[in-house]
């Protein structure tokens, strides 16, 4: 009996000893890898500018067309393909312009946020398929809902940045806390856009794209206004 005991103990001192040893490595691992920012910024433009870039390959005009059939195609396809093209090209825009206005306010990284900016442009390099599918089934819940899911995902993952940023206080001197508020509130409102566009796009799935640039305009509009205070506090 006692015997069964003492190897018990024995088994929960050793480990014990091994998870001790674990967080101290990890926390070590984490204070010594703080990294270059300048890095991520250029892996995010160049993420950006290839994303960008291919939205266009999904406006085709075929050749060999007669004059009537060119019209026909003109109005059917290539009209409804630079629509998508111009609000998918918008929005990464609005996505780049953001990460930019973040990546200005960090002097330095870490592991974690590094995976965070990975996943982030991960899901980035995902939005040309999405257009493209919306862009073929326009009427289809599926292709309206995997565009809106990937929009919400990767402006979720941008908001857990700029939070945990914030949190880690890797931002520059003079930065304050209620400037990261209005970055937050900033970036939080396409997110709840794209919530309240997931049950409408279940019922309302025709026309549910057209209002996509409205959250985009209300973020311009109080990006605006947060860059006129912020001029205004300095002078």
């Amino acid at each position: 009996m006692f015997d069964v005991i003492y190897i018990i103990l024995n088994e929960c001192i050793i480990y014990q000893f091994y998870i001790s040893q674990f967080f101290t490595w990890r926390h070590a691992y984490m204070k010594a890898t703080i990294l270059d920012i300048r890095r991520i910024n250029s892996l995010t433009d160049a993420t950006f500018g290839v994303a960008m870039t291919i939205l266009i390959l999904s406006v085709e005009m075929p050749e060999g067309l007669t004059t009537a059939l060119m019209h026909e195609m003109f109005n059917d396809h290539v009209l409804p393909s630079l629509f998508i093209y111009g609000l998918s090209f918008i929005i990464l825009g609005s996505f780049w312009n953001e990460s930019h206005s973040h990546n200005h306010l960090v002097f330095k990284s870490d592991v974690l946020s590094s995976w965070l900016y990975i996943l982030f442009l991960m899901f980035i390099c995902i939005i040309p398929f999405s257009s493209h599918f919306v862009l073929h089934y326009p009427n289809q819940k599926l292709s309206v809902l995997f565009y809106l899911f990937n929009l919400l995902i990767a402006k979720s993952i941008n908001i857990l940045l700029v939070y945990y940023t914030w949190r880690k206080n890797y931002l520059k001197p003079g930065i304050s806390k209620e400037h990261c508020r209005n970055v937050l509130l900033r970036n939080s409102i396409p997110a709840i856009f794209y919530v309240l566009f997931i049950p409408l796009a279940t019922y309302y799935t025709n026309w549910i794209l057209f209002l996509f640039p409205l959250p985009l305009i209300l973020q311009i509009f109080i990006g605006v206004l947060d860059a006129k205070v912020n001029k205004n506090s300095k002078s």
